[in-house]
């Protein structure tokens, strides 16, 4: 008869030894076997799971037990995080305040030998610039906009736009627009002028 409640401690005592003892979390040391990995990110920063989780994680448990049946040398590799940062509802975020840095980052001006000098608190999202936004009252950068910086690093040419959201007191006044990230100068690829970029 089964028991009303599904006890795990029970069920689940000896499988996990078993697998270890089978060697069935090791990869193949051997050549001639294609890689498959599947990489697992960390766990929910808010520590509430729900449902799409479980079902993610089941996913992944098949195609990886699926992979392996095929002769693949697979590999599922827990705690990378898939996306450099962990998305949050706003529902779960308990705000503090947390005293930050800013980095500077000089975007030189296209053709010239001035640049901007842009402060952020995310330099890692550089490389996925498409703009740097200008506040169209500021006196200090109206010259240049409509005109490119050269994305540092990468040395792609990116327009200085001009977007009344870029707060000329606040930081150097220049900001980074970056669509894919969690920049609030995103929103100006839905101004139709920006792309994406992926990278």
């Amino acid at each position: 008869m089964l028991d009303k409640k599904y006890n795990h401690l029970e069920v689940e005592k000896n499988k996990y030894e078993e697998w270890k003892s089978h060697n069935y979390f090791k990869c193949d040391d051997k050549k001639d076997k294609t890689p498959y990995c599947i990489v697992i990110p960390p766990p929910n920063v808010t520590g509430k799971l729900h449902l799409g989780h479980a079902y993610d994680t089941t996913i992944q448990d098949i195609i990886i037990r699926y992979k392996r049946m095929q002769g693949f040398d697979t590999l599922w590799l827990p705690g990378m995080d898939h996306a450099a940062q962990t998305a949050l509802s706003n529902e779960k975020v308990i705000y503090k305040d947390v005293e930050g840095a800013f980095y500077h980052l000089k975007y030189v001006i296209d053709g010239t030998d001035k640049f901007l000098d842009v402060a952020t608190t995310r330099p890692e999202t550089l490389f996925g610039d498409t703009a740097v936004a200008v506040n169209p009252e500021d006196e200090r950068y109206k010259e240049f906009i409509g005109k490119n910086v050269i994305l540092p690093v990468v040395g792609k040419k990116i327009p200085i736009i001009a977007d009344i959201h870029a707060d000329p007191e606040f930081g150097t006044g220049c900001v980074k627009s970056t669509p894919n990230s969690t920049n609030p100068f995103k929103t100006l690829k839905i101004k139709g002028s920006l792309g994406y970029a992926f990278c």
